[in-house]
């Protein structure tokens, strides 16, 4: 009995306690279900809460921007006090400048705050509409906040000031209160890179202190990152609730959601184990208090009183069972004596009291959950079997519906479904879960919402629907948005079936998506016709490597990957089909043939690109024009080309026989250029004496015209003489002691303006041990160097000429330095001409010879002097040699050995310093971007006389890429103005592409002297400024300093006044300003002499007239945009003549041009017009120049 009871005894305590496992895990599941809904819920909130801020955050903006509010200091900030007073949860009102600062704010600690580097504040003046930013830590409150920006704009339609409002996070304060309720609850703000913006509570401030967002004195504490795959399951999708280590890596109950506006998530979340703690604990209570009754049950069985322990068990038995049926009423009877069995009752008892509690706990919990989904965004309902609405949560009021009115209702008026949707109620969607089904709700206000209803249905036990329930959300805005796609597509395909190409879209199969219309004005095709009608049927027979084109393309298409190696599939030459396969800008070219409706055939050049379709899918677009008169052009070229290839054949045979008979013109020539070097030497020496007189400006251009005219044919008749000498061997060098850099210099000043007149760089560079005394023919070295200098810059149209020195020692050099040693001279003309063949410079040293007949042409000459420099070098004891490609150019090198005077050896200190190291910038490099050739003289004359090296270019991409080269620049002096690359964006070039640890300190060189240019500048990348025409004495010490050859301790690099500060004359008054100031002309005679001056000052004049003829055109055809480029040059063309009256009217023109007044600028050119004459004759009493009348 005693075992049976034991047995009895196990049995039904093990059924107790299984009964309480399987409801403590139901009451778990219970309590994990309802935190979810819970924070879900409370997420919900804060998204509504957030979204209805923003909004109005929005109006506030939008009211500070509209109402007329007065920019000065006092009374603005005044008006936004006001609005910042009527609105307590904003942190702050501001009116901004467009470069960010403040005009004023409602709090006078922001005044000085600068938001132009927020990107928010960049976007709104980049649109012209409201921009929010993300979360981010204010600069005044040093707290997280939310800001906006709203554009001002002027009557000119200019943005006159910035409205910003911002908000702190005083809102989720409300809401972490709301999760403060839950034990150990959390309230956080994430961004997309998993930083903590906001959390309550918050984290431990240093030493111990906490500060809310709400505290503006205290610096923010950063916020350890998120595990990254904590933030992906954050941002995977709008909303939605996880379980996962939380910020403190407590596992934890998440609910998350999005924050309209910006990249954030708001989460809510509470521990796990605080959530099912309560039903842990009942569950723990349960079962020690069920071990304790199992524990007096076992002692009081084996103690043995059977009868009245079966009596008192199967009571207690059947209260159990009754618990278990769900009776939470029921109690076991507690009798007086029964001690082991009245502990058994009482933890009966405790347990249905347990399991009472928990299932009033539920109910409050499903409570709030229902008072949480009334204020959710979202609205959920339930219906009967019959479908009718029995609840409808308060959020569809959002849409115009009344959710009292909704309940009862079978079929809710005002809710008609689409069409799709009325199709998938017909076929019994609704008869089982459905998702997603579309309805327009027809709005009270004329508004139509687009929304959304997804619902289940519930069943019994018995598998019979008892009700259903579900969702609703409102997809307004999703599919306004699909609306507004669709017709930004048809626009597209409108102005496709407009265009002049060839336009096709093209599947990787070859079906034909699209054909513009246009294929019929170009093959005479309709687009159905042209569809069904396939390459191979269109194309020419000898262009078939265009299929291997398009099967290529169509293959990587397929793929989805990038296109074949080096960017265009490889095809076979020599099929007709020109340039076919070659990479374009915008994808593959292709050149080939197709039949016209009429038979002919269609030269079509294409433009093949890979692309998606919305659906992503890989797709084929092309873009084909008609090419045919261009290759027939091209056909008629090469054949022209051929007729001249016989024509210079022909002309060949006929040199060879002229050549044959000059032995016999050697003896004339030789006496008759004696003759007619004597008449020429009095011509030149008459016009001499005659330009000294007085002239008119036509008899001084006549004057000019024969003295250059008698000096050509004076060089001819040197040249012819030479020739004579050399062949009768009666040539004799005349030595001397002579300084070679000094030659070499002499040599390429004498070219400089030859070079420069046609645009190009000419560059000396001198080894310091050419900086000797040397003894040689000096003369005869110059005419070599000159003859060299001339052609290179005759075949030379674009690049730059390089003129080099080089000295190298002997192997048997004296070491004593007594007496003379004798060195090599290597001196290398190098140029980026026209270049020459093999065949081409196998004759070119032969007398009367040029490459080809076409050169002397083209560029005229006797084709003497090559042959002359080579008699001479060979007279010389030397040798000359040539290296030179076609189209790359050509280089000539001279060998000679010549003594070097004692005391000038090239280990010396004095040898290996020219004679200018001691100026400033011996051995720097400067480059001079300007694309003013007259400027770009100038400026180099300047810099030349301080001993610096000085690169030219006449335009921005050049000039980038020689800072950006070798060897390397100290110094880059940038032009602002220029066409085609300007000088702001050849600085951005530059600092992109400089390598990590080096920058190339850029001045900008203008003669826009505005106030505020300066800063523009410094902030694309800039170091400095200089106004043109610029003060010599202040532009290189200027210089001086950026390239380290400041001569005053004190100097170091750094934006000066001085640098930037306005040329003589630049802020004259009208009334004050004097036609002609005669300083700058006199600075420039000290600089280069006064026929060096004369020269540049008739090329000012010609540009200048010149460029005032063409501005008074634009400006009449009010193309100010064009006008105000010939202004900015005219300021620093009639600047540097000091003709201060036009230069002034000129910087009133550009600011006309800029504000595009051009009523003004029309006045303002008639002014210059009429000034210009006086100008010119005044500057003309000092510096004689022929000029043209107006």
């Amino acid at each position: 009995m005693r075992s049976r009871l034991l047995l009895l005894l196990l049995a039904v305590i093990g059924a107790m306690a299984a009964l309480m496992v399987v409801e403590g895990q139901s009451r778990r599941q219970a309590a994990v279900g309802a935190a979810r809904s819970h924070v879900r819920i409370l997420t919900q909130v804060a998204e509504e809460e957030h979204r209805v801020l923003v909004e109005q955050l929005g109006h506030l903006v939008e009211t500070v921007a509209l109402q007329e509010v007065d920019l000065s200091a006092g009374d603005c900030a005044d008006d936004l006090v006001r609005l910042k007073a009527a609105e307590p949860w904003i942190a702050n009102v501001f009116l901004s400048r467009p470069d960010g600062s403040t005009l004023c704010a409602s709090a006078p600690a922001a005044a000085a705050v600068n938001v132009g580097d927020r990107p928010y504040f960049r976007e709104a003046l980049r649109t012209g509409r409201a921009t929010l930013s993300d979360y981010m830590i204010g600069r005044t409150s040093r707290a997280p906040i939310l800001a906006m920006a709203r554009p001002i704009l002027g009557p000119d339609g200019q943005i006159r000031a910035v409205a910003r409002a911002s908000m702190r996070l005083n809102w989720a304060g409300r809401l972490a209160a709301m999760a403060a309720d839950m034990p150990n609850g959390l309230f956080a703000i994430i961004d997309g890179q998993g930083e903590v913006l906001v959390r309550f509570p918050a984290p431990a401030w240093p030493d111990g202190q906490a500060a809310s967002p709400d505290d503006a004195a205290a610096e923010p504490v950063a916020q350890p990152k998120l595990d990254p795959a904590l933030v992906e399951a954050l941002f995977a999708q709008p909303t939605g609730t996880l379980l996962s280590a939380g910020l403190d890596g407590v596992p934890r109950i998440i609910g998350f959601g999005v924050l309209q506006g910006i990249n954030a998530r708001v989460v809510v979340s509470l521990p796990r184990a605080e959530a099912v703690g309560e039903a842990d604990e009942d569950f723990w209570r349960s079962m020690v208090g069920l071990a304790a009754v199992a524990a007096v049950a076992l002692l009081f069985g084996i103690v043995g009183v059977e009868t009245s322990v079966m009596s008192r068990l199967g009571t207690l038995t059947r209260v159990v069972e009754r618990i278990g049926r769900g009776e939470r009423g029921a109690r076991a009877p507690e009798r007086p004596g029964d001690a082991e069995f009245g502990v058994l009752a009482r933890a009966i008892n405790i347990m249905a009291n347990n399991l009472e509690q928990g299932a009033a706990d539920l109910a409050e919990r499903e409570m709030r959950f229902r008072d949480l989904i009334d204020v959710s965004t979202d609205w959920y309902w339930e219906a009967d079997p019959e479908r009718r609405l029995t609840y409808v949560s308060p959020g569809v009021r959002a849409i115009g519906l009344d959710p009292l009115r909704m309940v009862g209702e079978k079929q809710i008026s005002g809710l008609t479904p689409t069409p799709e949707t009325a199709a998938a109620l017909a076929n019994g969607a609704d008869k089982q879960e459905f998702r997603d089904l579309r309805y327009v709700v027809s709005h009270p206000s004329g508004r139509r919402y687009h929304v959304v209803l997804s619902g289940r249905p519930l069943y019994d036990p018995d598998g019979a629907i008892r009700g259903w329930r579900g969702a609703g959300r409102d997809i307004t805005a999703l599919v306004e948005a699909r609306h507004a796609l669709e017709e930004s597509e048809a626009r597209f395909r409108l102005l496709a079936d407009r265009a002049s190409d060839i336009i096709l879209l093209t599947r990787p199969d070859g079906a034909r998506l699209y054909v513009s219309p246009s294929v019929e004005r170009i093959l005479g095709y309709s687009v159905a016709e042209f569809t069904d009608l396939t390459l191979t049927q269109l194309r020419h027979p000898d262009d078939h490597a265009v299929d291997a084109t398009f099967e290529a393309l169509s293959a990587a298409a397929l793929r989805a990957g990038p296109a074949p190696a080096g960017g265009a599939p490889v095809v076979p030459e020599g099929t007709g089909a020109e340039g076919l396969g070659q990479e374009g800008p915008g994808g593959v070219a292709a050149r080939f043939r197709l039949r016209h409706k009429d038979g002919r055939w269609v030269w079509l050049e294409a433009v093949i690109s890979l692309t998606r379709g919305d659906d992503g899918a890989p797709l084929l677009v092309s873009a084909s024009r008609d090419v045919t008169e261009r290759v027939r052009q091209e056909e008629e070229l090469r054949a022209a080309r051929d007729t001249l290839t016989a024509a210079a054949a022909e002309l060949e045979h006929a040199r060879r026989v002229a050549e044959e008979a000059n032995a016999a013109k050697s003896a004339f020539l030789t006496a008759t250029s004696h003759e007619i070097r004597t008449p020429l030497n009095g011509i030149i020496g008459a016009v001499q004496l005659l330009s000294a007189e007085p002239l008119a400006p036509l008899q001084r251009d006549l004057a000019a015209i024969i003295r250059d005219s008698a000096q050509t044919l004076l060089l001819l008749v040197d040249d012819l003489l030479d020739l004579s000498k050399l062949e009768a061997g009666r040539v004799e060098l005349v030595e001397a002691d002579f300084q070679l850099a000094a030659v070499v210099t002499d040599a390429a000043r004498l070219m400089e303006g030859q070079a420069r007149t046609k645009g190009l760089a000419l560059r000396t560079r001198i080894a310091p041990e050419a900086a000797a005394t040397f003894r040689g023919d000096a003369r005869r070295l110059r005419q070599l160097l000159l003859n060299l200098l001339g052609n290179a810059v005759k075949f030379t149209d674009k690049g730059e000429i390089q003129l080099m020195a080089e000295v190298f020692e002997g192997p048997a050099n004296p070491a004593s330095g007594e007496g003379p040693c004798d060195v090599r001279v290597v001196l290398t003309v190098r140029d980026t001409g026209i270049g020459m063949t093999a065949d081409q410079r196998a004759r070119l040293f032969n007398r009367f010879v040029q490459g080809d007949d076409s050169i002397g042409q083209r560029y005229g000459g006797s084709g003497l002097g090559l042959s002359i420099c080579r008699e001479l070098v060979t007279l010389m004891g030397g040798s000359i040699a040539l290296d030179s490609t076609p189209g790359e150019g050509s280089t000539f090198i001279i060998e000679l050995v010549l003594p070097r005077l004692p005391g000038q050896a090239a280990g010396t200190k004095e040898a290996r310093q020219p004679r200018v190291a001691s100026r400033r910038g011996s051995g720097r490099r400067v480059l001079v971007v300007e694309d003013n050739s007259i400027n770009a003289r100038l400026t180099e004359m300047m810099l030349r006389t301080e001993g610096y090296d000085v690169a030219l270019a006449s335009e921005g991409a050049e000039g980038a890429a020689i800072a950006l080269g070798s060897p390397p620049v100290d110094l880059v002096l940038m032009d602002i103005q220029m066409a085609g690359l300007d000088g702001l964006e050849a600085t951005r070039r530059i600092r992109a592409g400089e390598a990590p640890g080096r920058r190339v300190p850029v001045i900008a060189m203008t003669a826009n002297a505005m106030v505020g240019m300066r800063e523009e500048y410094l902030a694309a990348g800039m170091d400095d400024y200089v106004s043109k025409p610029f003060d010599q004495g202040r532009f290189l010490d200027l210089v001086a300093r950026w390239t380290g050859g400041a001569s005053a301790a004190g100097d170091v690099p750094g934006a000066t006044d001085a640098a930037a500060t306005p040329g003589p004359g630049d802020d004259y008054p009208m009334a004050e300003q004097p036609l002609f100031d005669r300083e700058p002309l006199a600075k420039l005679v000290d600089l280069a002499g006064r026929e060096g001056t004369l020269e540049m000052v008739r090329e000012f004049v010609s540009f200048g007239q010149a460029r005032i003829a063409r501005t008074a055109g634009l400006v009449a055809a009010d193309n100010l945009v064009e006008a105000r480029r010939e202004a900015h040059s005219l300021i620093s063309t009639v600047g540097n003549l000091g003709l201060r009256r036009l230069q002034h009217l000129a910087q009133s023109l550009e600011q006309a041009c800029i504000h595009e007044n051009a009523d003004e600028a029309r006045l303002l050119m008639d002014a210059i017009v009429g000034v210009a004459p006086a100008s010119w004759a005044a500057l003309a009493r000092d510096y004689p120049v022929p000029v043209t009348a107006a």
